[in-house]
């Protein structure tokens, strides 16, 4: 399996569960945040874009909005997977040199 489709596999749907739950029940400023990460998610095509990604959800805690306790307890599998996921990457990519 690709990085990409590893990054995808892995935080795609955990985020479009988020989306959903925040339609039905959540703030429209967590919305906006959440729906923009799950669109850059679905399209990325290079690794070179998952940076781009991992460096957005690192702003999830300095956004200022309120999540509600299960929108928290997703987005905080979220970021848990991907920092677990940039570690990786990072480790990866240090073996190389």
């Amino acid at each position: 399996m690709s990085v990409v489709n590893a990054v995808k596999t892995e935080l795609l749907p955990r985020t479009e569960a988020l989306v959903a739950h925040l339609e039905a029940y959540g703030n429209p400023e967590a919305l906006r945040f959440f729906e923009a990460i799950s669109h850059h998610l679905a399209n990325i095509r290079q690794e070179d874009d998952i940076a781009e990604v991992f460096m957005a959800l690192s702003t999830a805690a300095f956004q200022g909005f309120v999540l509600d306790p299960k929108s928290s307890v997703l987005a905080d599998d979220i970021l848990m997977r991907a920092g677990r996921l940039a570690h990786t990457l990072s480790a990866d990519a240090g073996s190389l040199n």
